[in-house]
């Protein structure tokens, strides 16, 4: 017998210890396996390891065994299942999701990973119970739209409110789930108002981000900020078929239409109207701009078409961009919206009308256009010199703010990127 006070020793009662906890812990008895212990306490290295996997090799066939009797603990058993899937995620079969479709405790059950995908392809389950989320929500909260969480003071306390950092658990970095959202949101606004909901929205977007979970979104294969795609559902995609409608369809902003975002009525009587005729003139301008294109023309010398007088961006629309965060939002997204669909053109007209803001508001809108999917796409398209643009806006109007960290920031982007660049230099 070896000398209890040895390494060896004290190693081999480890391990008994644990083969009995292990048994134990999963009710499992193994008839005979005091006749091995002797074995752990003479052998070592390779017969050591043998040893051990016999054991847990026996251990699982009577774990299996003990699963499949009529009187196995079905909550036991769920919680060894699902932590198994949890750490194996590629093991998850179709067949799996669908056989958990059929049993209506899983999704109570199962752990928030897998509560993920199957909300994933159970969409009208996910809508019912995100309606049960934020009706407790607003039950338990005092919303008041002051009070909105818009520093970091308020939202530290906002997002450990139970009801949100569920939602926020839960949909984590799915894009179908956060698609989702936004859907249910506009439904309950059309069908109980705004003042509630829109609280909720606001909190959970700036969680979202604060809990680094949206900085970016993954959209048509790429990562495009967060920003845009908040901001294109309720905007730039609403005036892109509003404008279908004929040169006209400006004119439908007069309506009282109450799935139009609601905004100040300046935007709305001159900001609004003149965008929806530039996107117009847009679709209108498209097989030209295509033909531009397809030319492969990489210098700055298109031709800029004139736009009407009576919708050119004048001193009332240039105060709305420079005092409205979200009218300069909206034409940032407009011109995301552009340069998406390769309209050079476009661009070049907006980012004249650019020049003219503060630069505050510029430097913001500016590093949406250094986020890598837009730099990938005009690489594709063969129009990363449009980026020229940039640097000249920066030599124009930035030097008053080149120490700002909001300005580095847009530094550092340019830099990363290695064309183009924006230096620190003052001129």
């Amino acid at each position: 017998m070896a000398d209890p006070n040895t390494t060896e020793a004290m190693a081999a009662l480890l391990a008994r210890i644990g083969v009995e906890g292990i048994q134990q812990q999963n009710q499992v008895n193994v008839e005979n396996i005091e006749n091995v212990y002797p074995l752990l306490e003479i052998s070592g290295g390779v017969s050591r390891y043998h040893t051990h996997q016999y054991i847990l090799e026996e251990l699982k066939n009577k774990f299996i065994q003990a699963i499949i009797t009529e009187h196995w603990n079905q909550e036991k058993i769920s919680s060894y299942y699902f932590e198994a899937l949890k750490k194996y995620p590629d093991r998850i079969t179709e067949e799996i999701y669908e056989q958990f479709a059929r049993e209506p405790t899983v999704i109570h059950e199962a752990p928030i990973e897998i509560k993920r995908d199957l909300y994933e392809r159970d969409q009208k389950m996910f809508k019912e119970m995100i309606k049960t989320q934020i009706d407790n929500y607003f039950k338990s909260q005092s919303l008041i739209m002051q009070q909105r969480g818009t520093n970091s003071d308020i939202l530290d306390q906002r997002i450990i409110i139970p009801e949100i950092k569920y939602i926020i658990d839960l949909v984590n970095e799915s894009s179908i789930l956060f698609d989702e959202m936004q859907d249910i949101m506009s439904e309950i606004y059309k069908d109980n108002g705004h003042s509630n909901i829109c609280s909720f929205r606001l909190d959970f977007f700036n969680c979202m981000q604060k809990a680094g979970k949206i900085s970016g979104i993954n959209i048509h294969g790429t990562v495009e900020a967060i920003l845009t795609n908040l901001l294109k559902n309720p905007t730039v995609k609403w005036i892109s078929t509003v404008v279908t409608l004929g040169r006209k369809s400006h004119e439908i902003l007069r309506i009282n239409n109450a799935s139009i975002p609601r905004v100040d009525e300046k935007i709305y009587s001159s900001f609004y109207e003149k965008l929806l005729y530039w996107t117009y003139e847009d679709n209108e301008r498209a097989p030209e701009t295509a033909r531009i294109m397809k030319q492969e023309i990489h210098v700055d010398n298109e031709d800029v078409p004139d736009l009407n007088f009576m919708f050119k961006f004048g001193t009332n629309d240039i105060n709305i961009l420079k005092n409205n965060d979200f009218a300069i939002k909206v034409l940032g997204s407009y011109l995301l919206d552009r340069c998406q669909h390769g309209d050079i053109i476009a661009f070049k007209t907006a980012i004249e009308i650019l020049i003219r803001l503060n630069f505050k508001p510029l430097v913001r809108l500016f590093n949406i256009y250094y986020d890598e999917p837009v730099i990938n796409f005009l690489v594709d398209r063969g129009d990363l010199e449009k980026l020229k643009l940039v640097k000249i806006w920066r030599e124009k109007a930035a030097k008053p703010i080149t120490e700002t960290p909001l300005y580095q920031n847009l530094v550092n982007k340019s830099q990363a990127i290695g064309i183009y660049q924006i230096t620190n230099v003052h001129l």
